[in-house]
């Protein structure tokens, strides 16, 4: 998803490319946890099998209502700095999107997000220094349980290419 832009309401976005600033990482997972997904947050950090969390994870985005605003969080206009004004603004857009393009597009990328956020846990989880040993526990807090800045930045350096990906509408 980082290296891959998106034409919605006819404006361009890319996703996350470089570290998320604090506030777009608390914008973020406000809006996983409105949409009930820290149980599924606590239990990526524990190791539980990424299959079966992603598929909740992303049920749970989409059963909410809130998927917008996820994706808002993730999503930058071109040529804008993401804030969470623009965020809301944006979550709203997103929201009011008849065309069915734009709406596969939106889709796809909620999903590629929850396919990168569970990719990069994994390997952020396996090869991180700070990886839970066996005798360890996992963490007590969803903000130790998952850095998001963390996880969604390396998806350019331990993801394979993605395509760019385009309205047709």
């Amino acid at each position: 998803m980082a290296d891959e832009t998106f034409t919605l309401d006819g404006r361009q976005f890319f996703g996350v490319k470089q570290n998320l600033t604090a506030a777009q990482d608390n914008y973020l997972l406000y809006w996983l946890g409105q949409a009930g997904a820290t149980d599924v947050l606590l239990n990526l950090a524990s190791g539980v099998k990424p299959e079966s969390n992603a598929i909740a994870l992303l049920q749970k985005i989409l059963g909410s209502g809130y998927a917008s605003n996820v994706l808002a969080g993730v999503l930058t206009e071109s040529e804008k700095k993401w804030s969470r004004d623009e965020a809301g603004r944006n979550a709203k857009i997103f929201d009011d999107i008849t065309d069915v393009g734009e709406k596969t597009i939106m889709r796809s990328a909620l999903v590629g997000l929850v396919a990168d956020f569970f990719l990069l846990a994994e390997v952020s989880r396996t090869t991180s220094p700070k990886s839970l040993s066996q005798n360890e526990t996992a963490p007590a807090t969803v903000s130790e349980a998952v850095a998001t800045s963390e996880l969604l930045a390396e998806s350019s350096d331990k993801l394979p290419a993605t395509t760019q990906s385009e309205s047709t509408g």
